[in-house]
């Protein structure tokens, strides 16, 4: 099995932020998008990268390493449900 190698790219005078996975650059954000089943709307919710492996891979409460995030945003990232969709399930 090949091991995933990822390497933390960062570039002071231009203040990004890239990655290395296996020699190829990804950039430094990502986005989960959605349609909601309730408004038939696309929800995106964009993060960093670091974060989200931080949060994903390392154990790392999703509130402490996304505070920009809404509560909202970070259920979305963790249940799959957008606002919409989880007031109407909970009947909110």
């Amino acid at each position: 099995m090949k091991r995933t190698k990822i390497e933390w790219l960062h570039n002071k005078r231009d203040n990004y932020s890239r990655y290395r996975v296996n020699g190829v650059e990804v950039e430094s954000k990502t986005k989960r998008t959605k349609m909601c089943a309730v408004t038939n709307k696309m929800y995106e919710v964009v993060v960093d990268v670091e974060a989200a492996w931080q949060w994903m891979s390392n154990g790392k409460l999703i509130q402490d390493v996304m505070p920009d995030l809404s509560l909202a945003e970070r259920e979305f990232l963790i249940s799959g449900l957008t606002p919409d969709e989880f007031d109407e399930l909970y009947d909110i």
